[in-house]
C-alpha cells in the first residue's frame, strides 16, 4: 500500500474518536442554532442519514434535559430538599447550575 493510499486513522484510533465526537458536537451547535438536518449535513460534509441520527439523538438529550429540570423545579416547589446534588428519582444531577 502507498502512503497516499494509507488512512488517514487507524480504525478506533483516539484521536479518530476525538475527531468524530468534535464533529457530532458541532453538529448539536448547529441543530440547537436551528439549522435542519440536511443543512447539517452540508456543512459537516457528512450524509443526510448522519445528520438525521445525530438530531434525533440531539432532540432526545434537550427532552430528557427539559424534564430533569422540570422534575426539580417542581420538587423545590414542594418544599423538596434539592440542594443535595441529586435530580429526579434521585440520580446524580448533571444539569449545569444545579449542583
Amino acid at each position: 500500500m502507498s502512503p497516499s493510499s494509507t488512512p488517514r486513522f487507524s480504525r478506533g484510533s483516539r484521536r479518530d474518536r476525538d475527531a468524530l465526537e468534535q464533529r457530532r458536537l458541532r453538529a448539536a451547535r448547529l441543530f440547537a442554532q436551528g439549522m435542519r438536518p440536511a443543512e447539517v449535513a452540508r456543512e459537516l460534509e457528512v450524509s443526510r442519514q448522519s445528520a438525521t441520527v445525530w438530531h434525533r439523538a440531539w432532540q432526545e438529550e434537550q427532552s430528557t434535559i427539559r424534564e430533569h429540570r422540570r422534575g426539580i423545579e417542581v420538587g423545590a416547589m414542594s418544599g423538596s430538599p434539592r440542594g443535595d446534588g441529586l435530580g429526579v428519582n434521585g440520580t446524580p444531577c448533571a444539569c449545569p447550575g444545579t449542583s
